[in-house]
C-alpha cells in the first residue's frame, strides 16, 4: 500500500472544516496500518509532500518518526509536489495494489484513472471529499474528529 500525503491540502480541508484543530499525522496512519492489517496487504509505505512550512522543525520531525518519508522544499509550489507524488505512484505501478492519495484535489483525477485503468485500488483519505472525486475512487476515507489535536503552537502551513 502506497500512501501519498499532500500536507498542505490536508492542512488547509481540516482547518477550515474543524476551526482550531489540526490533524494528527501518526492516528492518520494508524488507520491505514488498521487496514492493511484487515485485508493481508504488503506493509504501508507513506510518504508525506509539504510544499511551505512556517514554524518549528518539529514537525517535520514527527512526520519522520512517525514513518513517512518526507518530501519538503520550502521553495516549491504545491502543483510541482503533485507532479513528484504522481511520478513516485509511477515508479512504483508493478508493485502496488493500492494507493491512497492523501488530499481532496481535483488535480489527482488523471493519476485516479490511469491507476484504475492499471488494475489498482485507489482510496482517497482526506477531508471535504468532492462528490466528483467520491464518484471515481474505489473508497474514500473522510477524516473525523477522533483523528484530530487541538492546535497549540504558532505553527502554519502555508496552503499556495
Amino acid at each position: 500500500m502506497l500512501v501519498i500525503v499532500c500536507v498542505n491540502n490536508l492542512y488547509k480541508n481540516v482547518t477550515k472544516k474543524f476551526k482550531g484543530r489540526k490533524l494528527n499525522y501518526q492516528s492518520y496512519l494508524d488507520v491505514l496500518k488498521d487496514k492493511e492489517k484487515e485485508g493481508k496487504e504488503e506493509k504501508v509505505i507513506a510518504h508525506a509532500y509539504v510544499s511551505d512550512l512556517t514554524g518549528s522543525a518539529k514537525f517535520l520531525t514527527c512526520l519522520r518518526r512517525y514513518g513517512y518519508k518526507l518530501h519538503y522544499d520550502e521553495t516549491l509550489k504545491k502543483y510541482r509536489w503533485n507532479v513528484g507524488a504522481c511520478v513516485e505512484v509511477c515508479k512504483n505501478i508493478d508493485n502496488l495494489n493500492i494507493v491512497v492519495i492523501g488530499s481532496s484535489s481535483i488535480e489527482f483525477i488523471p493519476l485516479i484513472e490511469w491507476l484504475k485503468r492499471n488494475g489498482v485500488k485507489v482510496i482517497i483519505f482526506a477531508c471535504n471529499i468532492s462528490h466528483r472525486l467520491r464518484s471515481i475512487a474505489d473508497e474514500c476515507i473522510e477524516i473525523t474528529e477522533d483523528m484530530l489535536i487541538e492546535t497549540h503552537s504558532n505553527e502554519t502551513i502555508k496552503t499556495n
